[in-house]
């Protein structure tokens, strides 16, 4: 296993220095297991099901870390899904066999900065709570990903705003 490091090298507000579970807990019911510090940058793990569209973010999780000649997006599968995610900033979430996943609630619960595939802009993934792309989350299409990874590394006080609001 490999990390990427912490890109933005910050002291990440709102986070338990426990590794327990329980942490900080918004308003909107989020935190839990939480971690001071976040040494991976992106993540993006899933079953591909021969699914064209996590094949062709797959493609493009290879794309940019070839053109970025490092590990931006760390794609190795973890064996504690629940525990190492506690570790990632941010983690990308592809649709799967419908839009919602349970990977959504997951990276809310561990206080990652969810960058979710845009078929889920209409849905509540949070019973009775209407998320807002750019304030909770943030979301892509295949057409502006690259875009998106671009915006994460290069805006990390909005973007850490955006991580916690979701949290």
């Amino acid at each position: 296993t490999y990390f990427v490091k912490n890109l933005h090298n910050l002291n990440i507000e709102n986070e338990s220095a426990a590794n327990i579970p329980g942490g900080s807990v918004n308003e909107k019911g989020f935190g839990g297991k939480n971690r001071k510090y976040r040494n991976v940058e992106f993540h993006y793990n899933c079953y591909y099901w021969n699914n064209p569209i996590r094949i062709a973010i797959k493609q493009a999780v290879e794309y940019i870390n070839s053109k970025y000649q490092y590990y931006v997006v760390n794609t190795t599968k973890f064996k504690n899904y629940d525990n190492e995610l506690r570790y990632v900033f941010t983690n990308i979430n592809a649709p799967g066999c419908g839009p919602g996943c349970i990977r959504h609630i997951e990276s809310f619960n561990n206080g990652c900065l969810l960058l979710a595939y845009d078929d889920i802009k209409n849905i509540n993934i949070i019973p009775y709570c209407k998320l807002i792309d750019g304030e909770d989350y943030i979301l892509f299409n295949l057409n502006n990903f690259e875009e998106k990874i671009r915006f994460i590394i290069n805006n990390p006080e909005k973007v850490n705003r955006i991580r916690i609001n979701g949290d």
